[in-house]
């Protein structure tokens, strides 16, 4: 451990403003446990240097790598763990890797504030994400940690799952990886995935993720949104789902979506995912829905042209852009002449 005199030397010299430390540097650390917060930058947006900003520059100048591999494994606090592993990969220190490989499982929350935005994050996942911006894995780390997020259960917490989920060929091995994410994890991400096998059982799944828009909360409690928000996963995967495989069995709930849709007006990933899904089907039927989709946007009382809309109603050029974002992730000739005539570009104003 570096003495705190020169702790105090080096932070009074060396950094564009003096920032104030703590006497001890296990004072600096309690500090830090109170607040639950790390900041990576030493500006809070308006011009301050963020408390925990300075605790973690005395960390980092007083604790040698070993005393950081200590906290980072057994402090009770998250953000101390999270904050002594942070230091450890910045240093690219030999402990940095071993660390993060056996600690993919400590899902303990801490804040971390980036200038003036403040988010929650896990332990594992922050450091998984230094580690990879660091190139601290090697080439065996790497195979090492994707079997990890394939075949381990409930890592979901780790955003890097998703990355190497959704980039897997359909290979027979990941159904049931697949399978299990969705029905056991409650995860709705994994519908379009599992769909990609054409398995005839599960449809039954799409037809019930479908049904979720008619779901109707008062949204007036913290349960009763979380419940919506999980409605419109389900819907919106679901969707999804029927662009990867557009069976006729599908093409009347998407009548049912479209009409929920309308009368709200605008959710623009559900408006996107239902032109992707009529596409798909690539018949008169889809042009035609299509069409009609625009006819009952158009009819809106509250859907007046505006000049600033380019003499379009508000919602007809909104939905517009959702077609167009569709049609351009997936272009087909097909359907030109609709796109000529629905698509509104972004960049109007």
């Amino acid at each position: 451990m570096v003495p705190e005199e020169e702790i105090e030397a080096f932070l009074l010299q060396n950094e564009e403003r003096p920032i104030p430390f703590y006497a001890s540097l296990e004072e600096a650390v309690d500090s830090l446990a109170m607040r639950n917060r790390v900041s990576e930058f030493g500006n809070d947006g308006w011009g301050g240097i963020p408390p925990s900003y300075r605790f973690v520059r005395q960390m980092a100048l007083g604790f040698s790598p070993a005393e950081l591999d200590s906290l980072a494994r057994r402090h009770a606090s998250p953000v101390v763990r999270a904050v002594a592993g942070k230091l450890l990969i910045d240093a690219k220190s030999p402990l940095a890797v071993p660390l993060v490989m056996s600690h993919l499982d400590d899902t303990g929350r801490f804040e971390s504030q980036s200038f003036d935005v403040i988010c929650t994050d896990n332990i594992a996942n922050y450091w998984v994400n230094m580690a990879m911006a660091n190139h601290l894995f090697s080439e065996h780390d790497s195979l090492r940690l994707v079997d990890t997020l394939i075949y381990g259960s409930h890592k979901g917490y780790i955003d890097m799952q998703r990355r190497v989920l959704s980039s897997l060929e359909p290979l027979p091995q990941y159904y049931e990886v697949f399978r299990r994410i969705y029905l056991e994890e409650g995860r709705a991400e994994a519908l379009p995935w599992m769909i990609q096998y054409h398995v005839m059982a599960d449809t039954a799944l799409v037809l019930e993720a479908l049904r979720c828009y008619s779901v109707k909360t008062n949204r007036s409690t913290p349960e009763e949104e979380r419940l919506y928000q999980r409605m419109g996963k389900m819907v919106n995967n679901g969707l999804k789902a029927v662009a990867l495989w557009p069976l006729p069995m599908f093409q009347p709930l998407l009548d049912s979506v479209r009409d929920d849709l309308v009368a709200g007006l605008m959710d623009r990933q559900g408006a996107y995912g239902l032109f992707s899904a009529a596409m798909a089907y690539r018949s008169e039927w889809s042009k035609q829905f299509i069409a009609e989709t625009f006819d009952k946007v158009r009819q809106h009382k509250d859907n007046e042209p505006k000049d600033y809309y380019g003499g379009k109603g508000m919602w007809t050029f909104w939905w517009g852009e959702c077609f167009e974002r569709a049609y351009n992730d997936a272009p087909d000739e097909y359907y030109a002449k609709l796109y000529k005539k629905y698509a509104c570009k972004k960049g109007l104003f």
